[in-house]
């Protein structure tokens, strides 16, 4: 290079385009969603028959005019006992002025006793309905993934729930792990897992107890309206108590319509107890047979509890379950059967007959 030569500036030179990035790129396809296969249809299980009656039921309470009907029904014999009362009480004082102040006194202390029930009825029904709807903000909280209401919430289901012993640690372990980056979703399934389980496996264990129960009580009853009697006032029992241990304290009357289910359990006795019958004859009719079916009718009868207290866990639980957390009627059906073996193995552990009386028996016959 000369020194008279005037100075260039390095360009970059552009590469030049390859003829396979030239050609122009294919259009992208948009995917579309097939419909899918239609799929046959399955029958519906014991427990969806007894939620869809329990939700026909329901769409029937809510006419206020059935409900304006039956109060004013109440109020109306209620008036009428009042007035013969009153008739009655003062026939009494005009034969003597005891016999009016005692019978008084007595219809006095009924009528105040009939205000309390009903008071407490009432009471019941209104805790029912707020019971609900603390569900129903559960269930948006847990959908809409919220924050700033999961302690609050907590401490609330805290306060309505049981105190017992053995769940403090559970609540101690709660209080550790919760943190203050957790969204309310977070937060109840935490619960859900901490404490909930606690009262699952508690109610699991209720209601292997009340379908070991009525599975025997059915196995041993030889009258059909004996069994109906036990399988109802087992199942109403579980109930309640499955609601109490969610927090849930309903009267009596809130707690038939949490039992709703369990009338048609009646059914299911009867049914039972006639395919016992049919067993019986199918094959010969003698002890052994109607032993068997005996025993397959308590076990109908116990399985048909267990998903009754199913229903009222799914019904009394404040929390959905968490992934993972879901009942299992496939477990609770084998600790069931285990139960009911291993008592009915201990009503028939009988004492055998010593070798030495059997050999003496026999040497004393001809």
């Amino acid at each position: 290079m000369n020194a008279s030569d005037p100075w260039l500036p390095p360009v970059e030179l552009v590469a030049a385009r390859s003829t396979a990035s030239a050609e122009k790129a294919p259009p992208s396809i948009t995917p579309v969603e097939l419909p899918a296969p239609d799929e046959p249809e399955e029958d519906p299980s014991p427990v969806q028959e007894v939620a869809l009656a329990v939700q026909r039921w329901d769409s029937l309470v809510q006419h206020r005019w059935l409900v304006w009907l039956i109060f004013g029904g109440m109020t109306w014999l209620a008036g009428a006992w009042i007035e013969e009362a009153v008739y009655f009480v003062l026939d009494q004082f005009q034969q003597h002025w005891a016999l009016g102040a005692v019978f008084g006194l007595l219809i006095l202390i009924t009528l105040t006793a009939s205000v309390m029930i009903l008071f407490n009825e009432a009471h019941g029904f209104v805790r029912l309905r707020r019971f609900d709807g603390l569900r129903h903000q559960i269930r948006q909280m847990w959908d809409t993934r919220s924050c700033g209401q999961g302690i609050p919430l907590a401490l609330r289901l805290r306060h309505d729930m049981s105190q017992e012993e053995w769940l403090q640690p559970a609540w101690r372990h709660y209080q550790d792990m919760a943190r203050e980056h957790h969204d309310d979703r977070e937060l109840l399934e935490l619960l859900s897992r901490t404490v909930y389980v606690q009262h699952d496996q508690h109610c699991y264990r209720m209601i292997v107890q009340h379908g070991s129960t009525t599975a025997l009580a059915s196995t041993i009853s030889p009258f059909v309206w004996l069994d109906s009697l036990v399988f109802l006032w087992q199942n109403l029992r579980m109930i309640r108590m499955i609601a109490q241990c969610y927090g849930l304290k309903p009267s009596w009357s809130a707690s038939l319509f949490l039992a709703k289910e369990v009338m048609l359990g009646l059914f299911m006795a009867g049914t039972a107890d006639l395919l016992a019958d049919k067993v019986a004859e199918a094959v010969g009719g003698h002890a052994a047979s109607i032993m068997l079916a005996q025993v397959g009718k308590g076990a109908a009868n116990g399985l048909f509890t267990a998903r009754v207290g199913l229903a009222a866990i799914n019904r009394c639980r404040t929390l959905p379950f968490h992934p993972g957390g879901e009942p299992s009627m496939e477990h609770l059906r084998t600790e069931l059967f285990k139960t009911i073996r291993k008592s009915l193995g201990n009503a028939d552990a009988v004492p055998k007959p010593s070798p030495l009386l059997s050999q003496r028996d026999n040497g004393n016959n001809p």
